[in-house]
Order: structure tokens, then C-alpha cells, then sequence
């Protein structure tokens, strides 16, 4: 499993216990008994919105969104949530969006960010995270197309 070795004794199992990860906001993941069923009704959720035709980048983005909210509002492991459900956002992206070479980062700086748009989420509102999402997709795309022009100034210089 992805952390197995990072947690040998927890790694790939779902939690057995609960955890305080939403305290602060006075919200709880669903409880450790729950998880299982809860990741069932993921995946269901997750294959009928994947099943048929590609979609559009836009309804890429807000999937990846979506799968990488519910992963973390589930919380079905003891740790590792927030690097899973990252993970499984950018293998959405990559897939749909930017390609198999892009992978879609939260600079550390963006963290205290990144975790009210959690907050949010489990209060029912995505906007927040949308908005997140899109300033970082906007910059990955700035910054490639900074990497286009420095390429075809070498390639400039080659010949």
C-alpha cells in the first residue's frame, strides 16, 4: 500500500480509532465504524462520475476537487489523508487536464490556505477551494509558459 512503509503498522488499513484532525472547527470525520461504508459510497460515487466519455478540463478540476474533498472530509486513515487525497486530485488532473509530466503542488506556503478551504468544505461550501485550485492551476500555467520561452530562446541560440 502508498505508506506502508512510512506507517508499517497502519499503513493501507482504515483507521480504527477517531481522530480529532477538524477539532478546531468543532467538526468530526465520520466515525471509525463508519469508514468503510463511507469509502464504499466513494468509490461508487467516484466510478459513475468517471464512467463514459472524458469530460472537459473545467469538469476535470472540479472532480478532482470533489474526490480530493471527500477523501479528506471521510478521513479513513489514521494518517496520510491530506498526501492521499492530493494525490488522488492530481491523478485526475494528469489524466484529464495537464498530462501525465505536470503535477498540480500546495507550496507550503499556501497551507494555512489550503486548510480553511477544508474548514469550508465540511461546512458545505466548495467556493472556497475552487478559487484555491484555480490560482494554482493559473500558475502552474504561468510558469510552463515561462519554461516554453526560456526553450525557444535556447533553441534560438542553437542555431
Amino acid at each position: 500500500m502508498l505508506f506502508s512503509e512510512a506507517w508499517p503498522d497502519i499503513g493501507g488499513q482504515y483507521r480504527s480509532a477517531e481522530v480529532d484532525a477538524f477539532a478546531p472547527i468543532g467538526d468530526l470525520p465520520p466515525h471509525h465504524e463508519q469508514v468503510e461504508a463511507e469509502m464504499h459510497m466513494f468509490d461508487q460515487e467516484l466510478r459513475a462520475r468517471t464512467d463514459g466519455p472524458p469530460p472537459s478540463a473545467a469538469e476535470a478540476v472540479s472532480l478532482a476537487i470533489w474526490a480530493h474533498m471527500e477523501l479528506v472530509r471521510i478521513h479513513p486513515f489514521q494518517e496520510g489523508n491530506g498526501k492521499t487525497g492530493r494525490l488522488l486530485m492530481n491523478a485526475i488532473i494528469m489524466r484529464y487536464v495537464t498530462g501525465p509530466t505536470r503535477e498540480l503542488n500546495i507550496p507550503a506556503s499556501d497551507r494555512t490556505r489550503y486548510q480553511r478551504c477544508v474548514q469550508e468544505y465540511r461546512q458545505g461550501r466548495l467556493e472556497a477551494f475552487e478559487a484555491f485550485m484555480a490560482d494554482l492551476l493559473e500558475a502552474l500555467a504561468e510558469h510552463d509558459a515561462r519554461h516554453q520561452t526560456i526553450f525557444a530562446r535556447l533553441r534560438g541560440l542553437r542555431r
